[in-house]
């Protein structure tokens, strides 16, 4: 579940790729949803996003370049989230990945 996923964050707020990756595999459409919306609430909450972006980017670059992304639709969704949550400029480099 979303929330046995997000529990596994550490003290800086950021989940290990590999964990979210394991936790998220075969998941449906709507739990994804609702693990995006999980992850938009705490993106909310953290008062570094520069610190969320850096990880965020290099993460997702090691998803794509590995072709270990359980979804490039579910990649498009959160990145267009954020973008709506923070403006195009924070989430440029991840559009173009």
């Amino acid at each position: 579940s979303a929330a046995a996923v997000l529990a596994r964050t550490d003290s800086t707020g950021s989940a290990s790729n590999a964990a979210v990756m394991a936790g998220l595999a075969g998941t449906t459409e709507s739990e994804m949803e609702i693990f995006q919306t999980a992850v938009l609430s705490l993106f909310r909450h953290i008062n570094s996003k520069d610190v969320f972006e850096a990880f965020y980017k290099r993460d997702l670059a090691k998803r794509l370049l590995l072709n270990k992304s359980v979804s490039l639709d579910a990649e498009r969704a959160l990145v267009s989230k954020l973008k709506a949550e923070c403006g195009g400029g924070y989430t440029a480099k991840m559009e173009g990945m």
